[in-house]
């Protein structure tokens, strides 16, 4: 959430800091902190109780929500734990390939594995083949189907770089975006959130990055979002579409629907079966 957001909606219902700390419950040194900027990322229960008195939405399940669903959720509990003892930078492990930025902050990640390649390549080929298909729709199957919009989109297959501000305070490197806009990459650098986002963790690939990345392309716009994690067999996805994020969890054996891209449907069970 944009803090100018946030201030001019604080300024807009005469609010002072103090009275967002009452009504609230949270610390007025806390409220102090979200609004003059020095907190970056507050925990998601304060967030939650400060737009509650700001009358607007999050767009994030709440703490006592996440605490009944599954693994998904529960990383993002877990990041928020994490959050209090990460490092201003995370040093790299050995065969760093990229360095991510979210909000000033570096992440290294290690160069991908087989698992990682073979995951990316598998959604990404059944991806694509759809993309190409419904381009020799005629009009009248472009309409019956309601996919016009998306023979649009160019998927361009990652370590792609993703600006999500204007000044380079975030950013991204995923494995796989799908952008409607042809003008949206310039100079080989996809400028703004695109439509889709797909990531892989195949590895022992840290769950407080991805999280926290996860989060980052939701609050930019990011329609809809897929993790792939290999190792555990699970793809997540969530729809960003609507007034508030959507999750669903499936299975290598499960044929994962997209609701961005009508019709289309991405089995890994050729992966599950040699994994």
């Amino acid at each position: 959430m944009d803090l100018e957001v946030l201030k001019t909606q604080k300024k807009r219902l005469k609010l002072t800091n103090a009275e967002v700390a009452r009504l609230s419950g949270v610390s007025l040194g806390t409220i102090n902190k979200v609004f003059s900027g020095a907190t970056k990322a507050p925990q998601i229960d304060t967030m939650q109780a400060i737009l509650k008195v700001l009358r607007m939405d999050s767009g994030f399940p709440t703490r006592s929500e996440m605490e009944t669903q599954p693994y998904s959720y529960q990383l993002l509990l877990q990041s928020e734990r994490e959050a209090e003892e990460a490092k201003e930078v995370m040093h790299p492990a050995e065969g760093v390939e990229v360095a991510e930025r979210i909000r000033g902050r570096l992440y290294f990640a290690e160069a991908p594995g087989w698992r990682h390649q073979q995951c990316l390549l598998e959604a990404a080929a059944q991806i694509q083949s759809y993309l190409r298909g419904i381009q020799k729709y005629t009009k009248e199957e472009k309409k019956k189907n309601g996919v016009t919009e998306q023979c649009l989109y160019q998927a361009v297959l990652g370590p792609v770089q993703v600006r999500l501000d204007e000044d380079g305070d975030t950013v991204l490197y995923p494995d796989l975006v799908l952008c409607k806009e042809a003008g949206q990459i310039q100079h080989d650098i996809v400028w703004e959130a695109p439509d889709f986002v797909m990531e892989v963790a195949a590895g022992d690939d840290s769950g407080y990055t991805f999280v926290q990345k996860m989060r980052t392309y939701l609050q930019a716009g990011v329609k809809e979002y897929w993790m792939i994690e290999g190792q555990r067999g699970k793809i997540l996805t969530v729809w960003n579409g609507g007034d508030t994020p959507q999750f669903r969890e499936y299975t290598f054996l499960e044929k994962v629907p997209s609701r961005l891209l009508k019709g289309m449907m991405v089995s890994m069970a050729r992966i599950e079966l040699y994994m």
